[in-house]
């Protein structure tokens, strides 16, 4: 992750290897998820990006997101879309995060400071 704490409006770039263990080649689709602060309407989660990347035997594959101000915001109750401050987590891995380390998916935590309104 670029970094634990994040201006609004800023981007946040979140990177990941990616290793085939098993014997024979493969694809993964990367799948990176943002938790946002719990309000009456924010979503549990929301799927930020995702790529699928081809991976021979035991081959690493590095993956490169970036998070845009618009897929770190929220809509608010009146329809207006803005990055509000408070803490974040972000997952990237195979699946959606469970709380189950061995799946795969690993979960950082960071914060926004400020906020700043965005067009709808």
């Amino acid at each position: 992750m670029s970094s634990h704490e994040v201006h609004a409006g800023d981007t946040l770039k979140v990177e990941a290897d990616v290793t085939n263990a098993g014997g024979v080649a493969g694809d993964e689709v990367v799948e990176v998820y943002l938790t946002p602060p719990h309000s009456a309407v924010s979503p549990r989660l929301a799927l930020a990006g995702f790529e699928r990347v081809h991976a021979g035997p035991g081959e690493t594959q590095h993956v490169s997101f970036t998070v845009d101000p618009r897929g770190l915001s929220q809509v608010d109750e009146g329809g207006a879309r803005a990055v509000r401050a408070g803490k974040y987590r972000i997952s990237i891995g195979g699946s959606q995060p469970s709380g189950d380390t061995s799946a795969g998916v690993i979960t950082q935590e960071f914060t926004i400071e400020g906020t700043q309104e965005l067009p709808r």
